[in-house]
């Protein structure tokens, strides 16, 4: 499941530099956000995969993708159920 997963991938993963101008711009090659459901625990899992071809690390690029994603699931659970 991953609903508004074209969106999660391109906001999360390249507008980080926008959101901490601190943060060099990467050049990712690719962004992969993944979304599943555990009922068990009532819970969705979230995992944000960012990949370049450089020497510099990517965590905050996956840190944002992720956080976009449970804001976007956040977003479009409120408007289901209010007593979110």
């Amino acid at each position: 499941m991953c609903c508004g997963g074209a969106a999660c991938r391109h906001h999360g993963g390249q507008e980080d530099a926008r959101a901490d101008p601190a943060l060099p711009s990467a050049a990712l090659s690719s962004v992969d956000v993944q979304l599943s459901i555990d009922t068990k625990r009532r819970a969705i899992d979230i995992e944000a995969t960012c990949k370049l071809k450089g020497r510099t690390g990517v965590e905050m690029e996956a840190l944002t993708a992720a956080s976009v994603a449970a804001l976007t699931v956040y977003d479009m659970c409120k408007s289901v159920d209010r007593a979110w």
